[in-house]
């Protein structure tokens, strides 16, 4: 729960850091920031397997629910 509570709370900061590296990347080296969000939150998305795999272990995940953060952090 409190892993949840920081991670609510470091959410702001961390698309504020994207959005600048984003622009960062896009202004010097023309790659478009949907390109970067793409690629950004499709990583998420691959190291989100690690939690769902130890979340899996101690109570018994419903696959669905993964499949569903997994798409919401691609899309």
């Amino acid at each position: 729960m409190t892993v949840a509570i920081i991670l609510g709370l470091l959410t702001p900061l961390m698309i504020s850091i994207f959005i600048s590296v984003s622009k960062y990347w896009n202004t010097y080296y023309g790659y478009r920031g949907v390109d970067f969000s793409i690629d950004t939150f499709m990583l998420m998305g691959i190291i989100e397997i690690y939690y769902f795999y130890q979340y899996n272990q101690e109570t018994g995940y419903p696959v669905d629910v993964f499949f569903c953060g997994f798409v919401a952090s691609c899309g």
